[in-house]
């Protein structure tokens, strides 16, 4: 099984962030695990777009409710 991996760089492209400091913190904030491989970072691509797309998530679930399988996500709404 390979992992699609994000590099810190294409992350802060994502985030709107200017340097890689800022996306390790959010990275942290969001409980999104950093790899370093020499000088590069990278963070899992699932678990990177899963926290990305979290707030839109939330809306959709306060609006609709929670819809079964859900399973990458259940771990953040049971806060």
């Amino acid at each position: 099984m390979e992992l699609a991996l994000i590099e810190i760089s294409e992350a802060r492209t994502y985030l709107n962030y200017v340097d890689s400091r800022s996306v390790n913190s959010w990275a942290q904030k969001n409980e999104v695990e950093v790899f370093t491989q020499g000088k590069c970072k990278f963070m899992l691509r699932d678990q990177f777009f899963a926290a990305y797309n979290l707030p839109i998530f939330r809306s959709l679930i306060k609006k609709f409710g929670k819809v079964q399988g859900t399973l990458l996500f259940d771990k953040y709404f049971k806060k």
